[in-house]
């Protein structure tokens, strides 16, 4: 009774919480996924809702206008887009080395249609997207994207963000870190085609009875599985700094 109470009282802030958890929901490369059903993502976002609105007040709720709450509704809604719109950029940078690593095999031009994401993605860039996701979900790092949503709380209060020039700074290192985690997930099977290009300009000087375009393309797709093979275990060995690097920069972004 006196939780129902206490939701009454203080449903205002209930509606500003939901706001920012249903955000996450939304954008979330773990949890916006069309094969999670949307009763699931509502309800989950309704009840971590109440719970997260027990344990948080403003105080400065009667004297505002409704173009004031609006504002805070809207402000609620970027904290909650943006904490999801950072891991959403993190596990873009596979989709940046997938899309570097099929133009140099000759995939370039072969894009496959995700209907998880209803988006056209990269062949080798999905397969690592998809590795990544399950990696995360191995490691419950589902629950600490959670966690990190719910100590938003603490750092950012209900009601007190304000849009600043570092807010705006911290996104866009985000954006360069991403392209630079996915040039260097791409950078040894790059360097190696690129490597291999040289030799088959060199035959094809050398030999000009071979067809360099009938024996490159066959060549090239080898030395890029062969490559992926080995770079395979690698990525599963640096997983964890990737997550790692993760969780610090939506830190920093809190801080």
């Amino acid at each position: 009774m006196e939780f129902l109470t206490n939701l009454l009282l203080n449903y205002k802030v209930f509606l500003l919480a939901l706001f920012r958890i249903s955000a996450l929901f939304i954008i979330s490369p773990i949890f916006s996924r069309n094969n999670i059903p949307t009763t699931f993502k509502i309800g989950i976002s309704f009840f971590l809702s109440l719970l997260v609105s027990q344990y948080i007040d403003i105080g400065f709720t009667e004297n505002l206008t409704m173009i004031s709450w609006v504002w805070l509704f809207i402000k609620e809604l970027i904290i909650g887009y943006s904490i999801g719109f950072i891991v959403y950029l993190f596990f873009s940078a596979y989709y940046v080395a997938g899309q570097l690593m099929d133009m140099q095999i000759g995939f370039g031009m072969v894009n496959v249609f995700d209907p998880l994401s209803n988006a056209q993605v990269p062949i080798l860039g999905n397969f690592f997207y998809l590795m990544t996701v399950l990696l995360l979900l191995i490691m419950n790092g589902h629950h600490k994207i959670i966690e990190v949503l719910i100590y938003s709380f603490k750092k950012i209060p209900v009601g007190t963000w304000i849009i600043n020039e570092s807010t705006i700074q911290e996104l866009t290192n985000v954006f360069v870190n991403v392209f630079m985690i996915g040039i260097k997930i791409s950078l040894p099977i790059v360097a190696a085609l690129f490597i291999t290009n040289v030799i088959l300009g060199i035959l094809a000087r050398t030999v000009p009875q071979m067809n360099v375009f009938v024996v490159g393309m066959p060549a090239k797709i080898l030395v890029g599985f062969l490559l992926l093979i080995v770079i395979i275990p690698v990525y599963f060995g640096q997983i964890d700094n990737f997550f790692q690097k993760m969780f610090e920069t939506l830190g920093e972004w809190l801080r």
